[in-house]
């Protein structure tokens, strides 16, 4: 997967080809203030020190939280990006959802792993 820097350049090249939408790209640097306007939350393996800070923030609000971090599903984040033989996967944590009062659509819940973890963050 990518660093925290390299995925922020990234999704900058995507909101500069997104013209007709209306996307902010935002790189968290004060997270108590910041993530409160956020609707989707990347975090990246280099912030993991400071994940249940995240989580804590985030856990009640229809926030998107998605990482690459190992076991971040389990932690209390919405979906865990995995890679096994070259292809991608997501685990979903069901509770998180539930908790933030996100839908996911049922297609991709179905071709994706989930899990009823209790939210470690609480």
């Amino acid at each position: 997967m990518v660093q925290a820097q390299e995925m922020y350049a990234r999704l900058e090249k995507l909101q500069q080809k997104m013209k007709n939408k209306d996307i902010h790209i935002t790189y968290i640097t004060k997270p108590s203030l910041q993530l409160q306007t956020c609707q989707v939350v990347f975090i990246s393996k280099s912030t993991k020190k400071t994940l249940a800070l995240y989580l804590a923030q985030t856990a009640t609000k229809p926030i998107f939280t998605i990482s690459d971090i190992h076991g971040f599903a389990k932690s209390g984040g919405i979906v865990e990006i995995t890679r096994r033989n070259s292809r991608l996967g997501f685990i979903f944590n069901m509770k998180s959802i539930q908790q933030s009062g996100l839908n996911i659509a049922a297609p991709l819940l179905r071709m994706s792993q989930r899990i009823e973890e209790e939210n470690k963050h609480d």
